[in-house]
């Protein structure tokens, strides 16, 4: 790959947001893609990952928005905390944060036991797990496909928080575990040449990046964004 991307070339990843639409429409054009793009799968359940170039540009909110609104058709959502160095879904939940996913990748928990309850009928979650030193190492491991791809059996969609793609190798490192990841823009902030990085870095470990998702519109879209509108 060209390690020189251009403006031109980080706009053309597809933008699922319009700027006609609601919030709610908007959510319904993303599980739509999301549904578009399993077409190819040998899986009816997708998992997908949800993540942005930096810290706090909402993807977070979107992930947790997304689950709502496929829980309120009827989807048995299941939520993965793989933000690692920064963990926020158990406490939303006023859940505890292990045993969560780190055990569950270590060896120290079943499936079974990682799932909680979240009060909310059809959505469950497994939280970050419990604390580890080495996080780039734990996620660095050949059979994290299978072991998230277990979790299709109890959930008709499976959204994994992922953490922002700089400057850590993580979001690669689980995104590639994944049938689909979404990344996360955020209007007014986002500068295209972080968003150019954060695509390559989830390019080199070969993520399957169906799409990117604009977030926190206002007045101002940068050009290169509203072009794809």
């Amino acid at each position: 790959m060209n390690t020189h991307s251009t403006q031109s070339e980080v706009s053309r990843m597809p933008l699922v947001f319009s700027k006609k639409n609601g919030v709610t429409e908007q959510l319904h054009r993303l599980r739509r893609s999301i549904a578009q793009h399993q077409t190819d799968s040998e899986h009816a359940t997708p998992t997908v990952g949800i993540c942005s170039s930096t810290p706090r540009e909402g993807a977070t909110t979107t992930l947790l928005n997304l689950a709502a609104q496929a829980v309120s058709l009827g989807e048995r959502v299941l939520l993965i905390d793989a933000n690692l160095r920064t963990p926020r879904l158990h406490a939303m939940f006023n859940l505890k944060p292990a045993p969560g996913f780190t055990d569950l990748v270590l060896s120290r928990a079943s499936h079974d036991k990682v799932v909680q309850r979240t009060g909310k009928e059809k959505l469950m979650l497994v939280s970050c797990g419990s604390v580890v030193q080495n996080t780039e190492s734990l996620l660095n491991f050949p059979g994290l496909p299978m072991l998230i791809g277990e979790f299709r059996r109890i959930a008709d969609l499976v959204l994994v928080d992922l953490p922002p793609v700089n400057p850590s190798i993580e979001a690669g490192l689980v995104g590639q575990a994944l049938d689909q990841v979404y990344l996360v823009i955020q209007a007014e902030k986002s500068r295209w040449e972080v968003v150019s990085n954060a695509r390559e870095q989830l390019n080199s470990y070969s993520v399957n990046l169906c799409g990117a998702v604009l977030n926190r519109r206002r007045h101002y879209i940068p050009e290169w964004l509203y072009n794809k509108l």
